[in-house]
């Protein structure tokens, strides 16, 4: 199965329950983020996958409730708004943090994925859009993580929990360094082509680095929002409440 992955994340939050409300510019921004996209599907034939996030269907969305690195996962921080999907991260009062992830219940493999990103304002959380799958305890997963000054781009194949993520062999990861006057808080283009011997990464259309490793299996695709205290490159820790924004999620046949 072959897919095309097309996210967005808002720059601004605010304290209401619909965080996207008073985010400036960005969701007038983020509403087009579809035109830009529209030509790497050739027919309507191609379409395998849309998420428009105009309301969260839970039968195609499940809501993790574990803790990620120093965030408790929490499905009452997802919400839509306006036609997209809000991840809200922020202090929870007793010293500890609160974000979200939501996966999909189906599964994929192969293909071209795009995102169009607006990252949080402000350093100390990882907003991800990754894909993620187990069987019979190995873990195989593509990872695009955006972070304060750099991108991080990895694909894991047939790892354990006891390998641990930099032990593991069985991994390769890159790091790219954002451009001198790159905002990560407006609009870019994210895109990873998921090929039968490697995984190529773009932004804003130029490839910027590839992978020679493919994961095993199919897997599901996953957003959220978390911090780590461990990772020095997030800036741990962060402001009280930091926002990402997914306007869409769309799959379509690679281009041959």
């Amino acid at each position: 199965m072959l897919l095309t992955l097309l996210v967005a994340c808002d720059p601004g939050v605010t304290d209401s329950a619909e965080p996207a409300a008073d985010s400036g510019d960005s969701a007038d921004t983020a509403s087009d983020s579809g035109a830009d996209t529209a030509d790497t599907v050739d027919t309507a034939r191609d379409l395998l996958f849309d998420e428009p996030f105009d309301e969260l269907d839970t039968r195609k969305w499940l809501a993790a409730d574990w803790k990620l690195g120093e965030t408790q996962l929490d499905p009452r921080h997802a919400r839509i708004s306006t036609g997209g999907l809000n991840l809200v991260h922020e202090a929870d009062g007793v010293g500890g943090w609160v974000g979200a992830e939501l996966y999909t219940a189906e599964s994929f493999h192969g293909g071209m994925f795009t995102a169009r990103v607006f990252g949080p304002k402000g350093p100390g959380t990882i907003c991800a859009f990754f894909f993620y799958g187990e069987v019979d305890g190995l873990v195989n997963e593509i990872d695009v993580e955006l972070i304060d000054g750099v991108a991080w781009f990895a694909v894991y194949r047939d790892w354990t929990e006891a390998d641990g993520y930099e032990q593991s062999a069985t991994h390769m990861s890159v790091s790219w360094t954002y451009p001198e006057g790159f905002d990560l808080a407006a609009a870019h283009e994210y895109r990873m082509d998921w090929r039968a011997d490697d995984i190529a990464f773009y932004v804003d259309g130029s490839e910027v680095a590839a992978l020679s490793m493919v994961p095993n299996g199919e897997l599901a695709i996953h957003l959220n929002h978390w911090t780590s205290s461990t990772w020095p490159e997030v800036h741990y820790p962060p402001a009280d409440k930091l926002m990402c924004r997914f306007d869409g999620v769309q799959g379509a046949v690679l281009p041959r």
